[in-house]
């Protein structure tokens, strides 16, 4: 029996089993989270078109990305303080990419070290920093990354002016946490998560916190706000890192070409799950526009609103060459049993991955293209034969 992929499910358990705080953080988005919803619906108004007897067979679904081989064509997007959805979070995640031969994205703010992440993912792992206005943070960050044996940093360049998040300010939310009675009543109302958190220890941007004194963390965000945010700054990282760089939430094509230039291999198309922006563009919409920039054969991933199998196949189908998700992963994660609901989010999302292939006649990934999606927002809206087909509305 294949497990269910029920996002809205796992979103519910969550919910449940975090503390409303929490919940928010990880849920929520900027200004009034229209970014979130949109990208949702831009999903949903591409329709896959079913193909019979082409004599295709059960699909596969391994690829290839940047010379690395990966049993499917979805991992882990970065996330910063991974573990605030429990304790074993950061370290469920690498395993499962192990287990199941993908990539975890391990955040420059995330919650555990190089070295435990890099083991645990049996070498699966990628790197993400961001460009900081602090002398040798990163680079020093990037060093360690070369000798623990990491082969692909993420830069990641839409982060550095956080958006307006209503949510966490309503809940007088904080990391570190700041301890009112507010947030003290809420962590109560959620016994099995606060004590779990207890035992394990807080969230904290562990690897921040190990290059930089306390002092220094509270003027993190700001030496965030104050980077130089230049295309020069980032071919010195290309200089520094001799693995694959991949830069990551990038929305505008025009930006595209200068980002090739300076030595990128990939980009991954990403509005940050509109977090910085209430009403910005889905990511989906911007994906084929990234595509006829940059040719058919530079990398090109895909970030944002993808919560199922279907939305996989759609990005694939669009000129994704990967996709990666961040809020699916980390509310599988947030149970009791961490390690279990995220196999089983994982399995199900394969499985649906597969469905969809086979119902639209692809054997394998490679064979995805915009031929198998039709615009469902054209229905009935004077075409003769009904749906105007996305390859025929981009010609």
């Amino acid at each position: 029996m294949h497990s269910i992929v029920d996002e809205d499910r796992n979103r519910a358990a969550a919910r449940r089993y975090l503390p409303r705080g929490v919940f928010d953080f990880i849920d929520g988005g900027a200004e009034d989270e229209w970014g979130v919803e949109n990208n949702r619906l831009a999903f949903r108004r591409i329709g896959l078109v079913p193909r019979v007897l082409t004599g295709a067979g059960w699909p596969k679904i391994d690829t290839e990305l940047l010379g690395e081989d990966y049993d499917r064509p979805f991992g882990v997007s970065p996330m910063g303080l991974g573990r605030i959805a429990g304790p074993k979070t950061d370290m469920e995640l690498a395993k499962a990419a192990a287990r199941y031969g993908m990539p975890y994205g391990l955040s420059m703010v995330g919650s555990s070290t190089l070295e435990d992440v890099h083991e645990a993912s049996d070498g699966r792992a990628w790197f993400q920093v961001y460009i900081c206005d602090h002398p040798t943070l990163v680079e020093t960050l990037i060093e360690r990354a070369k000798k623990v044996g990491y082969r692909t940093l993420v830069v990641t360049v839409d982060a550095n002016y956080p958006g307006v998040r209503r949510r966490n300010i309503r809940n007088g939310f904080t990391v570190p946490f700041r301890l009112t009675p507010r947030i003290m009543w809420d962590f109560s109302r959620r016994p099995g998560w606060s004590l779990r958190t207890l035992a394990g220890g807080a969230p904290r941007m562990r690897l921040i916190e190990s290059e930089l004194d306390a002092s220094d963390m509270k003027k993190f965000m700001a030496m965030m706000a104050q980077a130089p945010l230049r295309l020069d700054v980032l071919k010195r990282l290309r200089e520094l890192w001799p693995g694959k760089l991949i830069v990551k939430g990038v929305m505008h094509p025009g930006d595209a070409a200068g980002i090739v230039a300076a030595g990128a291999d990939g980009i991954v198309v990403s509005n940050h799950g509109a977090r910085q922006i209430g009403s910005v563009a889905p990511s989906i919409e911007m994906l084929p526009l990234f595509r006829k920039a940059v040719g058919p054969d530079f990398a090109l991933l895909l970030d944002s609103g993808v919560r199922e199998g279907e939305d996989i196949v759609k990005a694939l189908a669009l000129g994704a060459d990967f996709v990666l998700m961040g809020r699916p992963f980390l509310f599988s994660a947030a149970c009791a049993r961490p390690a279990e609901g995220i196999s089983a989010f994982i399995e199900g999302v394969s499985h649906s991955v597969q469905i969809a292939m086979a119902q639209t006649g692809c054997a394998h990934i490679s064979e995805l293209d915009d031929r198998i999606l039709v615009d469902s927002t054209q229905i009935g809206a004077g075409e003769a034969d009904g749906a105007r087909p996305i390859w025929e509305q981009s010609a």
